[in-house]
């Protein structure tokens, strides 16, 4: 067998995301029923604000009802829309997260795997037992905190780390402040809130 060859390319970050975005519309509702679920949430907000309003403003003094009319008429209307847009996109987001999740199943993506983070002069490494993955400093962009972990975003890439794999809060600052402290200035002012999570000192050793 010969030697495969080699594959270099300029790549650029549009046509990145373009790929990206038409693989991940396989797992995403049809954008025809998303549509025609918020056009009928539209005209179900109009016709049920519109006489929610009118039988509202009925019992109003009758200065009360001239006034607030054309207010209550567009407000009930709009607060029922906002909250049935609210709804769908929850609804939408859930079903597309539930067929990602179904398609990385089906083609053998395990649901748990053993991950190790190493911060280095390189940078930042994840290692498990399917592959390896460097994040290069100059190419981590943010450190940013969520409410169960943090997330490195590294060009296009984005690694979560757990805050469960961290022994301790102490351990975990310490990883987050050598983190902090490899980035560029501009990723370092970007990631405000894990400087701010790194700052605080660590708590002094048992006597």
């Amino acid at each position: 067998m010969s030697e495969p060859p080699v594959v270099a390319v300029q790549l650029t970050a549009a046509e990145v995301l373009v790929a990206s975005s038409q693989v991940e519309s396989e797992t995403r509702p049809s954008q025809w029923w998303y549509l025609g679920v918020i056009s009928l949430a539209f005209w179900l907000s109009i016709e049920i604000g519109m006489s929610s309003a009118f039988m509202f403003v009925q019992i109003l003094p009758l200065p009360a009802m001239v006034a607030l009319n054309p207010v209550v008429s567009i407000l009930f209307p709009l607060i029922l829309f906002l909250a049935a847009l609210a709804t769908i996109n929850n609804r939408y987001i859930a079903v597309a997260g539930r067929r990602a999740r179904k398609r990385l199943a089906d083609m053998g993506t395990p649901t748990e795997v053993e991950a190790r983070y190493l911060v280095d002069a390189a940078g930042l490494s994840l290692e498990t037992a399917r592959g390896a993955w460097l994040a290069k400093w100059p190419a981590i962009m943010a450190i940013q905190q969520v409410q169960h972990g943090w997330v490195i975003t590294s060009d296009l890439a984005r690694l979560f780390i757990p805050s469960r794999a961290f022994e301790s809060k102490d351990h975990e600052r310490a990883f987050v402040l050598a983190l902090v402290e490899g980035v560029d200035d501009p990723a370092r002012q970007r990631s405000s809130d894990a400087a701010e999570f790194a700052a605080v000192p660590l708590s002094p050793p048992a006597p």
